[in-house]
């Protein structure tokens, strides 16, 4: 049988981790106060302190849309910019009816104060509107025109009749004619009328409208 191997206490890897610490060492070092003639404890080892290696910032990944967004993103940007361009032309085209039928500068100034800013549906809306209502306008003011001079020629043909029955050309015939003449110069002259009161409504919508949304 052999013999066991003999344990060294001082050795032993537990007994120097034990007797490193913090707390044996200052334990020694109060016995060391009492008994002069104890060894100085071993020093404990100075720990490298950890040097941690830098993080490596991962690269911004640059977020993209998965493909049915994206789709959807660009034909709403399509349909946005598409809708600014048909706002603007709208807008365009109001100015020159405003110019064409002579607009109150007021008016105008109202109008384009409240609705030609930044697009919205109310205001596109609106602005529809207003390019039917100054059509109409410009439409009642040729036919304004149109039955004026009508009934400006009419009364120029009385005033010829007029004439050839002072000189005594064929009076039965003259009169006859400015029978029929008469008749029209009525219809012309009420046709002018009703233009008018026409125009005149499609006037006051306008700044009724205005005046309220102010």
């Amino acid at each position: 049988m052999q013999p066991m191997k003999r344990y060294n206490v001082v050795e032993d890897k537990h007994t120097v981790s034990f007797v490193q610490t913090p707390a044996f060492q200052g334990a020694y070092r109060m016995l060391l106060k009492e008994i002069p003639s104890l060894p100085e404890p071993p020093p404990v080892p100075k720990q490298q302190p950890l040097v941690s290696s830098p993080k490596r910032e991962s690269p911004k990944k640059r977020k993209t849309l998965p493909p049915v967004a994206s789709t959807i993103y660009k034909e709403e940007t399509k349909e946005k910019t598409k809708t600014e361009k048909m706002f603007k032309r709208s807008c365009s085209k109001l100015r020159n009816l405003w110019a064409s039928a002579e607009a109150p500068e007021d008016e105008r100034e109202i109008f384009t104060s409240l609705y030609f800013g930044n697009y919205s549906k109310e205001s596109m809306t609106i602005i529809m509107q207003e390019i039917a209502r100054w059509s109409d306008i410009q439409k009642h003011l040729q036919e304004i025109s149109r039955a004026i001079d009508t009934r400006e020629n009419l009364l120029e043909t009385m005033k010829s009749l007029v004439s050839k029955y002072n000189s005594g050309q064929n009076k039965s015939a003259v009169l006859r004619e400015a029978k029929n003449i008469t008749v029209s110069l009525r219809y012309a002259t009420l046709e002018t009328v009703e233009a008018i009161m026409r125009w005149r409504v499609c006037l006051r919508i306008g700044v009724s409208n205005h005046v309220d949304a102010i």
